[in-house]
């Protein structure tokens, strides 16, 4: 019997291979969406845990050994994290590609076109609170790096799956 987190991705998974379209950006996204949700069983499969200790370090050293060496790691905490890293980036380039297409592609900053798309109706606050919580930790990890892994908003794959509902939701509104 599969586990809850499980269940929880196939139905995702479902929903994403329910979007049918044929316009180029949104297969794009369609294959940023897959591309999460697959991140996201992987990383649930290797025990991802937000958690970080001090032992990681260690494993950095052996895991850049391995991948030296032609060894490419199959389970640990930094394989793990690097799938839910990976489907965090993944729902945030979305997120914005989106927010961009609900107001005709307007060159503007994910905050201000996520507060645009609650003024106007467009999306709820809880719709977008999440997401940009993603989008915020992507940001983090690209220009803060000292904030990664101890302030991280998102933590648990559970918490990615429920964003990755919330942006098909959006993208409905597209």
């Amino acid at each position: 019997m599969r586990d809850p987190i499980s269940k929880r991705i196939e139905s995702y998974l479902q929903e994403v291979a329910a979007l049918t379209t044929s316009d180029e950006v949104l297969v794009g996204i369609k294959g940023l969406l897959v591309g999460a949700a697959f991140s996201l069983k992987k990383a649930h499969e290797l025990g991802f845990s937000g958690n970080v200790d001090v032992r990681y370090f260690d494993e950095l050293d052996e895991t850049a050994r391995q991948i030296a060496t032609g060894n490419l790691p199959e389970q640990g905490a930094w394989i793990a994290g690097f799938y839910f890293n990976s489907a965090l980036l993944r729902f945030a380039a979305a997120y914005h590609i989106v927010l961009k297409l609900m107001f005709d592609n307007v060159d503007e900053s994910r905050k201000k076109l996520s507060e645009k798309a609650v003024m106007t109706g467009k999306a709820q606050t809880n719709d977008v609170d999440l997401l940009d919580k993603i989008y915020q930790d992507t940001n983090d990890f690209k220009h803060k790096g000292d904030k990664l892994l101890r302030y991280r908003r998102v933590q648990s794959v559970d918490d990615a799956i429920r964003a990755g509902r919330k942006l098909i939701a959006l993208l409905a509104l597209v």
